[in-house]
């Protein structure tokens, strides 16, 4: 039954989520890389700010060491410009940093832990440098060579202890947000960012066939990571987790039997400690898809994004509506870079009218992207993008808006 009242953009997140026919289809574009670029900052303050500006239903995504930097990641692994050492008490870290190519930094470090010592090389640049406004640091030298350094390995790990700060402004940041839109908790899986930047997707892809015990052996100890800070996300009140899968995607290299073996166990468990608290469970995928739909939404998923179509992906969005549609709500499709940032405005009400037409009948559909926004978006096209979403997602009328 469609809802005749006007709803609150939390409201109409949560019914869309939930498998409710909401009063329209919500409109939550990522927008992390435009927002930086259009004001300066992505934290949850300028998703508030770009919601009044552009009316859409923003999902806000935060890191859980928010306190650190609120607008980049601060993953130890992987960022070590950003990374907050004093995280770590039982490592002691020296760093040296020289120039690297262009503008970049070159970072060797070596982490002395109570179980031996590693070390690691990253290049990275900063913040709208030659190579983007966020550029993603290169691993030179990952911080694991093989099984010896596996016991080191959980000490570069922060403690997800309130104590020292994580999650410390999670209730200050959902009172301020309310009914303007929902707040979700970022943590990567076990392969994301953690044992996928420890020892390196292409030697984790090579062990998985040569030793595929050592593969298990290393996810097992990024999972109990996982496990640790979604407990301490979800005991300090996050209403969703959002699951960053891109690492294990069918673009990242891996085939479906692969997926079922490795890491289909580890997102059922991820799940089933989310749901015991109530939460909901987002799963972010930004590539091809199809082969791991069936097995992904099995696992209990309740938000699947980015969902996105060729080229990008594969996804077929209303061959996915029909496979799917009535078990998991379904987030994203339209294009970010040939429709959304370089097509016209035109080209991306046409994009919006198709995608809701496909996957919004029935519900759990959340209109977006199939990535977040760029940098360099043309702001029109993102005022024509949330349009077009008002102006084909109203549920009463559904499809014969034109």
């Amino acid at each position: 039954m469609v809802n005749e009242k006007s709803m609150s953009s939390r409201e109409r997140l949560l019914t869309a989520i939930r498998g409710g026919e909401p009063d329209r289809v919500p409109i939550s574009p990522r927008m992390h890389p435009f927002l930086l670029d259009y004001y300066g900052c992505a934290c949850w303050l300028h998703y508030l700010k770009a919601q009044a500006e552009f009316d859409f239903d923003p999902i806000i995504l935060i890191q859980p060491w928010h306190h650190v930097k609120p607008d980049v990641l601060p993953n130890i692994l992987s960022y070590p410009l950003e990374a907050d050492y004093s995280l770590l008490p039982d490592v002691v870290t020296t760093m040296t940093v020289t120039p690297g190519k262009d503008d970049s930094f070159r970072i060797k470090r070596t982490f002395q832990t109570p179980a031996g010592t590693l070390q690691d090389e990253i290049e990275q640049s900063p913040p709208r440098s030659s190579y983007g406004i966020d550029p993603t640091p290169t691993i030179l030298e990952p911080v694991l060579k093989g099984e010896d350094g596996l016991a080191a390995l959980p000490f570069l790990f922060p403690d997800p202890d309130p104590g020292r700060g994580y999650m410390a402004d999670l209730e200050e940041i959902k009172g301020a947000v309310g009914e303007r839109g929902l707040v979700e908790v970022q943590v990567d899986s076990a392969i994301d960012q953690r044992a996928g930047d420890a020892l390196g997707l292409s030697e984790i892809m090579m062990a998985s066939i040569k030793n595929p015990a050592f593969v298990h052996q290393l996810l097992r100890v990024c999972q109990e990571q996982v496990l640790k800070e979604t407990k301490a996300a979800l005991e300090a009140g996050a209403p969703m987790i959002f699951a960053s899968w891109f690492y294990a995607s069918m673009s990242a290299g891996w085939g479906p039997a692969h997926h079922r073996e490795f890491f289909l166990p580890l997102l059922e468990e991820h799940v089933a400690l989310v749901h015991s608290y109530d939460a909901i469970y987002h799963y972010y995928d930004d590539g091809k898809f199809m082969a791991n739909l069936d097995s992904v939404v099995g696992a209990g998923v309740d938000l699947i994004s980015t969902l996105p179509g060729p080229p990008m992906g594969d996804v077929d969005l209303a061959a996915v509506k029909a496979r799917v549609g009535d078990r998991v709500c379904l987030k994203g499709n339209i294009d970010l870079l040939y429709v959304l940032k370089e097509g016209t405005p035109s080209d991306v009400d046409e994009a919006v009218r198709t995608a809701i037409e496909a996957a919004a009948p029935g519900g759990r559909y959340i209109l977006a992207t199939s990535d977040a926004v760029r940098d360099g978006t043309p702001p029109e096209n993102l005022h024509a993008f949330c349009t077009a979403g008002r102006k084909y997602g109203d549920y009463r009328h559904l499809g014969h808006a034109r």
